[in-house]
């Protein structure tokens, strides 16, 4: 089959479903919703569950937040907590016409070649590598997924495997629709990813202009990969109130993280 005709059968497949979805929303199916999962690796710290929490608040997302969680089972416990909204037969996330909003804070360190990042503790840690194609192959044709980030020497992981521009041959995320996120400097303080998102709480914001807003920040690696038909994909859409309720949850998350 010419390739040209193949991408352009995919483009419509995409903008069909996301019609379909949009329009079945009052029906409130499990798979009606963009998702988010949070955690907090560190028990002393609470700020990807402000985050996320206050990405449902917000717009009514469904969410999922923890902590202390063992990170080599990030993935198992992502889909144990979204468990309504994944397939186990296809790997996929019911995310079709959707967001899937991903956030996790820990400590990091650089791998011993240098050329990966560890998530996690000496007793619970996960190579950055890993964790980030877990994600990557569970998300559908037709969804987008914002992976992030806070944790030191992840920059270690951003330039072998994401690269200028997400050139690395090595890049997880090659063909799907992504954005993605971490801290610039290898020693990292306060959660310059989750002070970013938080900025953009309360506002009104598609996948691109989220991508574009998140690349301003002077402290954060970032990069998106997003076709014509998913740009456009809501991530932010502040309902009443919402603002106040952002703001309230990023400012106790700082003070927290503050006094940890």
């Amino acid at each position: 089959m010419n390739p040209q005709l193949m991408h352009r059968g995919v483009r419509l497949m995409c903008a069909a479903a996301s019609v379909c979805l949009m329009g079945s929303m009052a029906s409130a199916r499990p798979d009606d919703w963009d998702l988010g999962y949070g955690t907090d690796l560190d028990p002393t710290t609470d700020w990807a569950e402000n985050i996320i929490k206050a990405f449902g608040e917000q717009s009514g997302w469904k969410v999922a937040t923890t902590e202390d969680t063992d990170a080599t089972k990030l993935f198992d416990d992502t889909k144990t907590r979204l468990k309504d909204y994944y397939t186990e037969a296809t790997g996929k996330f019911k995310i079709d016409g959707k967001v899937l909003v991903s956030y996790v804070t820990g400590h990091g360190s650089p791998t011993d070649d240098g050329k990966d990042s560890w998530l996690g503790n000496s007793h619970s840690r996960i190579k950055m590598s890993e964790w980030a194609t877990q994600m990557a192959a569970s998300i559908p044709t037709c969804g987008v997924l914002i992976f992030t980030v806070d944790a030191c020497a992840t920059n270690k992981f951003w330039d072998e495997f994401i690269g200028a521009g997400g050139a690395s041959e090595k890049n997880p995320f090659k063909g799907i629709n992504v954005i993605v996120a971490m801290p610039k400097a290898e020693a990292c303080e306060k959660s310059p990813v989750g002070k970013a998102m938080g900025k953009l709480l309360g506002t009104k914001h598609d996948a691109k202009s989220f991508a574009e807003q998140l690349a301003k920040e002077p402290d954060l690696n970032v990069w998106s990969s997003l076709d014509k038909d998913h740009e456009f994909y809501s991530v932010t859409v502040p309902a009443p109130g919402a603002y106040a309720l952002a703001a309230v949850g990023v400012l106790l998350a700082i003070r927290r993280r503050r006094g940890a």
